[in-house]
């Protein structure tokens, strides 16, 4: 698989279980698991954004750097 289709198929993996965990999180009638899963899943959404504000930091840099470089 090509880079790019790596990335945009794990940004959908991504959606998807954020999608449902927030459906899990909204339900009353949720399962019987779903209390042993809570922490897991924020400590993923913590993940996410951290890695998220981590990479946007370097690569706004690396743009400015080379930007600067161009001009």
């Amino acid at each position: 698989m090509p880079i790019e289709r790596v990335g945009w198929a794990i940004a959908l993996l991504i959606v998807g279980i954020m999608t449902f965990a927030f459906m899990q999180l909204s339900s009353d009638e949720s399962s019987q698991y779903w209390s042993y899963l809570k922490v897991p899943v924020l400590l993923f959404y913590g993940l996410v954004i951290f890695r998220f504000i981590n990479s946007y930091k370097k690569l706004s840099e690396n743009i400015e750097e080379a930007e600067a470089h161009l001009l």
